[in-house]
């Protein structure tokens, strides 16, 4: 596999020769600091982060080649509450609708093995209530 520079990049594209890349965070509640300042830097600090990185990615990338990251649905439903800065609500919901911010199903990192159906199903809960609210499509929908 080569290394690749972010020029090189294909974000959850396959191209022969060239390695597929999909970012993904490990999202940590409480164990590095207090779970409401993790919360308070996935409201803040972290979605800015993100939100800049999308934004100039634009200016040098082509349209098959934009970074996109994926997230899971309950810490996007964090990022998005009700005392949201607008202006910044405004920049996450137009990520969102170009693609380049993207929520999986599940709400979080989920041991499958040791889950139920039902446990399973509910967890969409928080994916399916954002698709709706910001007319996006939920990840388990076809396309």
């Amino acid at each position: 596999m080569k290394a690749l520079g972010p020029r090189h990049a294909r974000w959850g594209r396959r191209t022969p020769g060239i390695s597929s890349w999909y970012p993904k965070a490990t999202l940590d509640l409480g164990y590095s600091a207090l779970a409401r300042d993790v919360e308070h830097e996935y409201r803040t600090t972290m979605i800015d982060r993100a939100l800049e990185t999308m934004e100039q990615n634009t200016q040098v990338a082509g349209p098959d080649e934009q970074f996109v990251w994926t997230i899971p649905g309950w810490p996007m439903q964090t990022i998005l509450w009700d005392g949201q800065n607008p202006a910044r609500k405004r920049r996450i919901e137009a990520a969102l609708q170009r693609g380049n911010l993207v929520i999986h199903a599940l709400p979080y990192t989920i041991e499958t093995g040791s889950a139920n159906v039902e446990t399973l199903a509910r967890s969409f809960i928080y994916s399916s209530r954002i698709a709706v609210a910001t007319a996006c499509r939920c990840p388990a929908m076809p396309r």
